[in-house]
């Protein structure tokens, strides 16, 4: 992405916005994460149709702590650190 194009995150923050802004108060003020709401119901639409846009396969939570997980057994995060302090002799860095 070059540093003229805009992520794309900014168009569905405006999108959410928008479907805020077009919701009346009184149609979710007694509980506005109820999931039966329509607010949250179109918020809910507004992430899915960007999530299907950008063609990225939706992962949980879960599985990105397994691909750190993973990752860390097979010593894919711990050689690479230690590689870069191969040359260091100990000795304090410069903080200036």
């Amino acid at each position: 992405m070059g540093s003229n194009e805009l992520h794309s995150s900014r168009f569905c923050e405006k999108d959410l916005l928008r479907v805020f802004d077009r919701e009346h108060l009184h149609a979710y003020v007694d509980d506005s994460c109820s999931p039966n709401y329509p607010l949250i119901q179109k918020m809910r639409q507004v992430l899915v149709d960007h999530t299907l846009m950008n063609g990225k396969k939706a992962i949980s939570p879960r599985e990105e702590c397994d691909k750190v997980f993973s990752a860390m057994c097979e010593g894919k995060l711990i050689h690479p650190l230690l590689d870069c302090l191969k040359d260091w002799n100990g000795a304090p860095l410069p903080i200036c």
